[in-house]
């Protein structure tokens, strides 16, 4: 939220200053292109991760949230030592995470110490497709415009 703020407070002030509305176009898109390039780092990072990774089995232990981050975290128990999920937790996981005795399948990155549980999983692979679609229009569609 208040990243929108400051970007609104600096495309006012660049149109009180006369900056052509044309730059703030090139800024915006230029913009968004560096957020789907990051998104993409990330989830190429994830990528790497995940082939790096070994299958283990934990049971969930409890939902915490990352200070680090500032959003909630699955806590597996993987061999007696507590991982923590790569990716946030979604409101159908809070509301099933009562059933702690279920044992879950996970993909383990031991050096880390996280998991990638299925709701991961599947997260990735659908942001990943969709970045790997995304980016190239992107640049695409920016070098047409320049």
């Amino acid at each position: 939220m208040e990243f929108l703020v400051i970007v609104s407070v600096v495309a006012v002030l660049c149109i009180i200053l006369g900056i052509s509305m044309e730059y703030l176009v090139y800024a915006a898109l230029a913009l968004i292109l560096l957020t789907i390039a990051a998104m993409g780092v990330f989830f190429l990072v994830s990528a790497v991760l995940l082939i790096f990774s070994e299958k283990a089995e934990g049971t969930l232990i409890r939902i915490e949230k990352n200070e680090k981050f500032n959003f909630r975290t699955r806590i597996y128990n993987v061999d007696g030592s507590d991982f923590r999920c790569i990716y946030p937790t979604d409101a159908i996981i809070r509301k099933n995470a009562d059933n702690c005795s279920k044992i879950y399948r996970l993909r383990l990155v031991r050096k880390m110490r996280v998991v990638f549980d299925r709701t991961s999983l599947i997260t990735f692979a659908c942001v990943f497709s969709f970045c790997a679609f995304l980016i190239p229009a992107a640049i695409f569609f920016i070098l047409r415009l320049i």
